[in-house]
């Protein structure tokens, strides 16, 4: 549940989403009716004196006087009948969000089928990390007993020199599988 909800690339996915479903949404009003109401005032007075007195307050031949003003107001109505192109956005949009839904559920599985691989392998790593102790004693055991009853004579040299080069390739197997359970917690 942790990776699901911390993991980058599906955050992203997420927020692609939202995004493509805002998108829907927006193509979605545009098939709408829609009433756009607009008015404008301005003035098309001049002074003769100078550029700058055209804005000064004080000038009764400026803009600002308001001696010929005009006025304007704007009604439009619109209301896409046989508009494809909005037709068009409309279906775009909605296959992008099946897209990215789709894309959703494999990145999601594949976290899933991720995380399972990565438990199944810490588990396996840390049971050759117990054989390999394990081992790594018994073979201690053993070479310590082989060294009491070499001194005791019972045994030859060479017994004594295979049972060193079995512990410590013993000891060689447990680093190995510790190194190798460490990376795999990684």
């Amino acid at each position: 549940k942790y990776a699901l909800e911390n993991r980058i690339d599906l955050k992203n996915l997420k927020r692609q989403k939202e995004l493509a479903k805002l998108g829907l949404s927006v193509a979605e009003d545009e098939d709408m009716p829609s009433v756009k109401i607009s008015g404008t005032a301005s003035s098309r007075a001049q002074s003769l004196l100078s550029p700058q007195d055209n804005y000064y307050l004080g000038n009764y031949n400026g803009i600002r006087s308001w001696k010929y003003p005009e006025y304007r107001a704007d009604i439009t109505l619109s209301y896409p009948l046989w508009d494809q192109g909005v037709k068009t956005t409309i279906r775009d949009s909605q296959i992008n969000i099946k897209e990215i839904t789709d894309q959703e559920a494999a990145l999601t599985r594949e976290i899933e089928d991720e995380l399972r691989t990565r438990y199944e392998a810490i588990k396996s790593s840390y049971l050759v990390l117990l054989t390999a102790k394990r081992t790594e004693e018994e073979t201690k055991k053993f070479y310590d007993g082989l060294v009491t009853k070499f001194i005791q004579g019972r045994y030859s040299a060479l017994a004594v020199k295979n049972a060193l080069d079995a512990f410590t390739q013993a000891q060689l197997v447990g680093f190995q599988a510790k190194v190798n359970f460490n990376i795999n917690l990684l």
